[in-house]
């Protein structure tokens, strides 16, 4: 009955969505001009896992979408339906994953529908392309199942080991973000658990190697292919301001839901500077309280270890190796498993587990204290449940998903550009070359957004002239390339004005002045 319910509250969440567009936000790469997907076969399968593809290296996430090619081409429907599904999938392999925690059915029913409830949750299940996040999900939690199996015979123990970690490099070509179980499940046996530290070296070594062989190659990786074009802060004070940021920004994430964006947040300089400081200041406050609860034995150990899971998890997404320093909701995954584990351990009175942490207790026995926690976790699971089924009506088309990034962050470029492109697409080229402005104020200097903003201009030239433009992109491109050749910008901007193309003619224009040639707008 309790996984009933939580498939019912996913279809509840995600149910009205479903009948949504791919985005033009890597829907259009990854699955809908790319033929290597269209269908499952050898060759395709070859082609997923032969080499880096769109700046990664995730084979089982474009398998995945073979899968959907054979099934229903081109229908956005049956793919968002899929990863739907695996996420029903996962969500029902965690709340069993509490249960043989020790849980109660209720506490680990409350504790799986925090976790699916969560508006964070929404980019990973509705966004096409963020397949790969539930897929990592769903194999990492079959993982750790078999984790927790303890045959007593070496054969049996064996295969069972094989098994996980087989599991675990699945998941890692699902999505690198996996490289993060390992350290999970061996916080785990150590502190959860009440394993020794040789033996859970000795079960989660081999994953652990993986792991750090992962870690060292992505940086490399992104830096080489320059997957984010931006510069990541220099110096111990930013790099630091800049992890407390990112710690700040995903907390915030969970504990207000109602302001988040679809695209990458980045912070200035300035907003690092206030991190920095703010941040060492709480770490202390934090550290000072952590240590009071354990001197009064009011820590359980267990939370301990549920707060180094949730850091741990986070980890690869706190900059603190230079990589990009961007964030998305989709990254909280992993760090909120340690959410789905404190909910029942906060409303058990005593220690779910015979283990011997149980002398340690959490202080609040009373049952009307309980009581009253589970009306608020409840109240919390509706309140999340509403607010993400809202968050993913924004996602249903582009310009709705681009018109929301660009409400929530007005000074991100990437939003901007974004929206001002899916405008342009659709003809609606007034606020396109609104938005294209919007971004070319916020970087000057981008090429991309001069071309944005001079590919609407003549655009709308050629409709006041009732002319079929076919040349457009053509046009754009040569200015763009010669976006600082004055000679022939000066010859494109008069050729444009004996046209009659006077809006573009005046980018040109635009364009020649920040060179430091006025009078010839």
């Amino acid at each position: 009955m309790d996984y009933i319910v939580i498939c019912l509250t996913v279809l509840g969440i995600y149910g009205w969505h479903l009948d949504g567009q791919f985005l033009a936000w890597d829907d259009d790469q990854f699955i809908v001009n790319n033929p290597n997907v269209a269908h499952l076969s050898i060759e395709n399968i070859k082609w997923a896992f032969a080499g880096i593809r769109f700046d990664a290296y995730q084979p089982l996430q474009f398998i995945s979408y073979m899968v959907d090619g054979s099934l229903w081409p081109s229908d956005a429907f049956g793919y968002k339906l899929h990863s739907v599904i695996l996420f029903m999938l996962a969500a029902v392999l965690l709340f069993f994953l509490l249960r043989r925690h020790g849980f109660s059915p209720f506490a680990s029913l409350l504790g799986t529908l925090m976790f699916v409830a969560a508006p964070s949750r929404v980019e990973s299940v509705i966004w096409v392309s963020a397949r790969k996040d539930v897929l990592t999900l769903a194999l990492a939690l079959f993982a750790w199942h078999f984790h927790l199996l303890q045959p007593k015979s070496r054969a049996g123990r064996s295969i069972i080991w094989a098994i996980e970690y087989l599991l675990f490099i699945c998941a890692l070509l699902a999505k690198s973000s996996a490289l993060v179980l390992p350290f999970l499940l061996l916080v785990m046996d150590v502190l959860w658990y009440r394993i020794s530290w040789q033996k859970a070296l000795l079960r989660n070594g081999f994953p652990i190697l993986i792991s750090f062989g992962v870690a060292v190659f992505l940086p490399r990786l992104w830096q080489e292919s320059q997957l984010i074009n931006i510069l990541v802060p220099d110096g111990v004070f930013m790099r630091t301001g800049l992890v407390f940021w990112s710690v700040y920004r995903f907390c915030y994430s969970i504990l207000w839901p109602f302001s988040l964006s679809p695209l990458y947040a980045a912070p200035d300089e300035q907003t690092l500077r206030i991190a920095f400081g703010v941040g060492m200041a709480v770490t202390v406050i934090f550290m000072a309280g952590l240590i009071g609860l354990h001197r009064h034995r009011w820590l359980n150990i267990k939370w301990v270890a549920l707060l180094l899971m949730f850091f741990i998890g986070l980890a690869p997404f706190l900059n603190i190796v230079p990589m990009y320093y961007l964030v998305a909701d989709r990254y909280l995954l992993f760090p909120s498993l340690a959410i789905a584990l404190a909910v029942p351990l906060l409303l058990e009175a005593k220690s779910p587990s015979k283990s011997p942490s149980a002398e340690i207790q959490w202080p609040m026995r009373n049952q009307w204290t309980r009581i009253g926690l589970a009306v608020v976790v409840v109240a919390g699971i509706a309140i999340n449940g509403v607010s993400a089924s809202l968050y993913a009506a924004r996602w249903q088309d582009s310009e709705t998903f681009f018109a929301t990034a660009v409400a929530r962050q007005p000074h991100s470029f990437w939003a901007q550009m974004k929206y001002g492109e899916t405008l342009r697409i659709n003809r609606n080229f007034t606020l396109a070359e609104q938005a294209y402005r919007a971004a070319r104020s916020i970087r000057p200097l981008s090429p991309s957004a001069l071309g944005g903003v001079f590919w609407t201009t003549f655009e709308q030239d050629c409709i006041t002239q009732h002319r079929d433009c076919h040349d457009a992109m053509d046009v754009t491109a040569h200015m763009v390339t010669q976006g600082s050749n004055v000679r022939k910008l000066i010859t494109l901007r008069r050729k444009l004005s004996r046209a009659g193309f006077s809006k573009s003619a005046g980018v040109i224009g635009e364009r020649l002045q920040q060179m430091g040639y006025p009078g010839l707008r």
